[in-house]
């Protein structure tokens, strides 16, 4: 078999794998509820949140990776500071995170469902 045909198998090979990865696990629905509920409770709970920067300024989570002192601070810590946390601002981050530990997962992510009449007009 010559080079050229065996290195095409091979590249052949490795896409379909990435595809097969792709459609069996990174974008798999439950991968995508869960990261959209991860998300959502860190984007609900960062008016709440302060980290130490430069300067022990206080940074929110999301001003974190413009300041390298408070971005390496950002971890795996902070779900479960939101999820022990007793403040009242924290409360609907922390719903979120009760109902992901619950399994209790958004629904149809990535998805839509479309009426026949809006179906019609897309085509």
């Amino acid at each position: 078999m010559p080079t050229s045909a065996h290195s095409f198998i091979h590249y052949l090979q490795l896409f379909h794998t990435r595809y097969a990865l792709h459609k069996r696990a990174y974008q798999h629905r439950v991968c995508l509820s869960v990261e959209l509920m991860l998300a959502e409770s860190l984007v609900l709970a960062n008016p709440f949140i302060w980290l130490p920067g430069h300067l022990q300024t206080p940074r929110r989570m999301s001003d974190c990776p413009g300041d390298m002192h408070a971005y390496w601070r950002l971890g795996e810590y902070l779900l479960r500071q939101i999820e022990n946390s007793t403040d009242e601002n924290l409360a609907p981050a922390r719903s979120v995170l009760v109902r992901l530990r619950k399994r209790d997962l958004f629904a149809f992510v990535g998805e839509i469902i479309l009426s026949p009449a809006r179906l019609q007009q897309l085509q």
